[in-house]
């Protein structure tokens, strides 16, 4: 008993969560009620030569975010894998970045304005990274807050389509992913978070996060275990 007084508070709700409540679901990925929502891959927090990557080098500190650099690198063809599959068998590719509406940043929330962390309205760091660019006629929402729901019409678009699922990647997982999801479980969608599809700022806040998402939000899955499930009755 005494090791549990020992647990961080994350550690010990999840604990709570897995001895108090069944676990969890299985997900059914059927695509033509799945959404793809791929989140905040853009050159503001996902290249190291733009946005915090910049920010990094220029304070000296770049080596800090290295790992997390390599594994966004990582996950982009897993990305890119999931997207192409969603197009083969007619999901919704769905694209989200953070980004204002004006060139001040005006409209985002006083703490991002006070950090200087939304970039002008034009610049380079607002567009999605080439790799997991959308495709014509895919639907792309910019937002001014973490969650995907909060600022855009996100599901306001998924209800008038039938959506019913959304399968969550990109950046980052502790953050905008799990802020994503967890507002996607509230208005009842049925939610996956693909583990090797998302990064954070550390591997631990990343495993934290998925450990947390798992329990209480929407299952985990690999990319190719969400390829699996969503191709099983599609023909080869």
């Amino acid at each position: 008993m005494r090791a549990k007084y020992l647990m961080n508070d994350r550690e010990l709700e999840l604990e709570l969560g897995r001895s108090l409540f069944p676990p969890l679901p299985r997900v059914d990925l059927v695509p033509e009620r799945t959404a793809l929502l791929t989140i905040d891959l853009q050159y503001l927090d996902a290249h190291p030569d733009y946005g915090v990557g910049r920010r990094a080098k220029e304070s000296g500190n770049s080596e800090l975010l290295r790992p997390y650099f390599e594994d966004v690198a990582r996950l982009v063809s897993n990305v890119q894998m999931l997207q192409a599959t969603a197009r083969r068998v007619h999901m919704q590719n769905i694209h989200i970045c953070i980004s204002p509406h004006t060139q001040d940043a005006r409209d985002c929330p006083p703490i991002s304005r006070m950090r200087g962390a939304r970039a002008p309205r034009s610049s380079r760091e607002n567009d999605i990274l080439d790799d997991v660019r959308p495709y014509p006629d895919e639907i792309v929402l910019r937002k001014i807050s973490s969650s995907a729901f909060l600022s855009t019409d996100l599901n306001l678009v998924l209800r008038n389509m039938a959506i019913d699922t959304v399968v969550c990647c990109g950046v980052v997982t502790s953050g905008c992913i799990e802020s994503t999801a967890r507002n996607a479980r509230d208005l009842g969608y049925k939610v996956v978070v693909v583990s090797d599809g998302c990064a954070s700022w550390t591997r631990d806040l990343h495993e934290r996060s998925l450990r947390f998402i798992s329990c209480n939000v929407g299952n985990v899955l690999t990319a190719r275990e969400v390829v699996a499930a969503v191709t099983s009755d599609v023909p080869a």
